[in-house]
């Protein structure tokens, strides 16, 4: 594969995310890019693209620069998609974290994660869209002891030295160690906030680095990955026409945002739609596959597509609207 194509005449793609949002919205902004099933909850391309501008201007507002770790713990909610473009608006590297590997694993993997790829900010959910989790500013102030003491915004926790901010997404908290989703957006309204995202927008540049991925340590300890915007985003395009999935109009993804980030770059370079569930389970999945007759799922773990073409309900049924699928392997360390 060359520099500038691929295996075929097509040549790849060389823009950020942040510059095909804003092709995309200015294309088609009223196309439902996004829709959250499980919250009833879909997002036209001009909504991601105004919300993510918002969030961007915000955080140049608190110091978040090019090049700086921009964490999150967010399950599969808008606020995930609009962090992911709002980051790359800046030049921000994202690094989404999987909220059980977070809760469960923070004294060990979590902690040290967060300290050597030396995070900035980190925009986390006051309570999780998904069960099972704790409420997030009580137990935030466990980890950080700091945070309980703390008369500003401005932090300086010792465990994580480059932490500077923690933002919280859900009901609006009076805490003076933490901003609020809202508080952060607000700060993004006025023309000059537009232009400072405008300004920064130019310097950012697709052959950086924008993701931070880590494997999921289930043999040995987790490795650190680091995704440029072009090589994701070429990779999701040359998948997506190998396997025709560029000309579906809808795509399900029946996995977690975080576990499966390039669901979110689909609809701004193909044009499609992307389904989100909570989580992969066969009672949310397989009523929607009925019901709406989708064409394709995008990104399901092997176990989860066994267990779909052999549950009951789907044997009984006639499936041949779905025409095609990917699947990855599933491995998770207890």
């Amino acid at each position: 594969m060359s520099y500038l194509k691929s295996r075929s005449d097509v040549p790849l793609v060389a823009a950020t995310l942040g510059e095909l949002l804003d092709d995309s919205a200015a294309k088609c902004p009223d196309h439902e890019a996004y829709v959250f099933r499980h919250l009833g909850v879909g997002m036209k391309l001009a909504e991601v693209k105004e919300e993510a501008d918002r969030l961007a201007a915000g955080l140049l507002s608190i110091g978040v620069r090019r090049g700086d770790v921009v964490a999150w713990v967010i399950s599969t909610r808008p606020e995930w998609v609009i962090s992911c473009f709002a980051a790359a608006k800046i030049g921000a590297i994202a690094l989404p974290i999987i909220p059980i590997y977070f809760w469960r694993s923070y004294k060990g993997m979590i902690a040290d994660m967060l300290k050597k790829v030396k995070v900035k900010l980190l925009l986390i959910e006051k309570r999780s869209a998904s069960e099972g989790y704790p409420e997030s500013i009580p137990s935030l102030k466990k980890l950080f002891p700091e945070l309980m003491l703390a008369t500003t915004k401005a932090l300086t926790i010792e465990s994580v030295p480059s932490l500077t901010s923690i933002v919280i997404i859900g009901d609006k908290t009076s805490d003076n160690a933490f901003y609020n989703w809202e508080e952060l957006q607000n700060m993004g309204t006025d023309e000059n906030a537009k232009q400072r995202v405008q300004d920064a927008q130019r310097q950012t540049n697709c052959y950086d680095t924008f993701w931070l991925i880590f494997t999921s340590g289930s043999t040995g300890l987790p490795k650190c990955v680091e995704h440029s915007t072009y090589a994701v985003v070429n990779n999701v395009a040359i998948t997506n026409k190998m396997t025709e999935q560029d000309k579906r109009k809808v795509l399900v993804t029946p996995t977690d945002l975080t576990e499966d980030s390039t669901s979110v770059i689909i609809p701004v370079l193909t044009g499609s739609q992307t389904v989100v569930f909570a989580i992969s389970w066969l009672d949310e999945i397989v009523p929607a596959l009925l019901e709406e007759r989708y064409e394709s799922i995008y990104f399901t773990y092997v176990k989860t597509l066994h267990d779909l073409v052999n549950d009951s309900s789907v044997q009984e049924c006639d499936m041949r609207f779905l025409k095609d699928g990917t699947t990855t392997a599933h491995i998770r360390s207890n």
